[in-house]
C-alpha cells in the first residue's frame, strides 16, 4: 500500500528531460545512447573498427589503470542528464541513471574478480560546494550486490575543471592529483 501510494506521488522521470517515464532515459532520449563499442580496452576511447584494440596513445604511454569500461559515449541526452546531476544539484538522479551503467559494471565485478569500488572523488572544496559527490552516488546505485563502494581514494589537489580538454592535457591535469587513503 505504501508503494502506491508512493508511486503516486513521485512519479518516475527521464533523467534527461523529466517526462514521466519508467526508465532511466524515455524512449525518444534513450534514442540518443551511443554504445561505446568497439573501444580501447585500457582508457576506453572510441575505435572506429570493427573489434575493440589497445589505441596508439595507451601503446605509447599506458596509463595507470589496466582497463576502464565506458558503456556509452559522452554525448546527446545521457550527457545533458549527467551535467544535470552534477551542475543542477541533482543527486537523485544518480540512482535514476544507475540501471544505464549497473549490467556492465557487475560483468566486470564479476569478470575480473573485483572485491570493492573506489570512485573518484572531488576535492573537497568542490564537494562543498556542490554538496554531494556524484561519481560515488552513481558507483553507491550501480555497484553489485555485495560489492561494496569505499572512499579509498583521496584528491590531494584541486584541480581545473576537465571540460574542454582533450585526452592527453587531461592526463596531465589529474597527475598526482590522488592518492590512497
Amino acid at each position: 500500500m505504501l508503494r502506491a501510494a508512493l508511486a503516486t506521488i513521485y512519479i518516475p522521470r527521464c533523467a534527461a528531460c523529466d517526462a514521466p517515464s519508467a526508465e532511466p532515459l524515455c524512449p525518444p532520449c534513450r534514442g540518443t545512447l551511443d554504445a561505446n563499442q568497439p573501444a580501447c580496452p585500457r582508457c576506453a576511447a572510441p575505435h572506429t573498427g570493427p573489434v575493440a584494440l589497445t589505441c596508439r596513445r595507451c601503446l605509447t604511454a599506458p596509463p595507470p589503470q589496466v582497463a576502464t569500461v565506458s558503456p556509452w559515449r559522452y554525448g546527446g541526452e545521457l550527457a545533458r542528464a549527467l551535467r544535470t546531476t552534477k551542475l543542477g544539484r541533482r543527486p537523485d538522479l544518480a540512482r535514476t541513471l544507475a540501471p544505464l551503467v549497473a549490467p556492465f559494471l557487475a560483468a566486470l565485478c564479476a569478470e575480473a574478480a573485483i572485491d570493492l569500488i573506489a570512485p573518484i572523488p572531488l576535492h573537497w572544496r568542490r564537494f562543498l560546494v556542490r554538496g554531494f559527490d556524484h561519481a560515488e552516488l552513481l558507483a553507491a546505485h550501480a555497484a553489485p550486490p555485495g560489492t561494496p563502494v569505499v572512499r579509498a581514494l583521496t584528491r590531494t589537489r584541486a584541480t581545473p575543471r576537465q571540460a574542454g580538454r582533450g585526452a592527453p592535457d587531461r592526463a596531465r591535469n589529474v597527475d598526482h592529483a590522488f592518492a590512497v587513503r
